[in-house]
């Protein structure tokens, strides 16, 4: 899915899937923490946890908000001791937001909303899907 993501972002082509085709797009990306994150996850998903924490040390260097804490494919690194630092400071740097409001309730209970929709001009919430248990 993220690949999907950076493929609509135009920062990764269809053509690079492997950490050293990805390694070609740093000088022509627009966005080359994203494509160092990629590189990272590449190496941690092959069970190379010495080139994900090098590369994702890169793409954190250049902006410290990544974190891929919760990212599966990062956990063979997530035990390191160096890997912590990192995500203490990406939290530090982008820290939740908690200043939400209830806005409406819902009467049925079995209703499992699939996402909210929000329209600017009437400032409307509205649910964008779900299902019924």
């Amino acid at each position: 899915m993220r690949f999907v993501a950076l493929l609509a972002l135009g920062v990764v082509s269809l053509c690079a899937e492997t950490p050293a085709e990805l390694e070609k797009l740093l000088a022509t990306t627009a966005e080359p923490g994203i494509v160092m994150l990629e590189i990272a996850r590449q190496y941690a998903i092959a069970g190379d946890r010495k080139q994900a924490l090098a590369w994702f040390q890169k793409a954190a260097a250049l902006n410290p908000e990544y974190t891929p804490e919760f990212d599966r494919d990062f956990e063979t690194i997530a035990a390191l001791p160096e890997f912590l630092p990192l995500v203490e400071r990406a939290r530090k740097a982008n820290p939740p937001v908690r200043r939400s409001a209830l806005a409406f309730t819902v009467a049925e209970s079995d209703l499992i909303p699939e996402g909210l929709a929000w329209d600017a001009r009437t400032e409307a919430v509205g649910f964008a899907g779900g299902t019924r248990t």
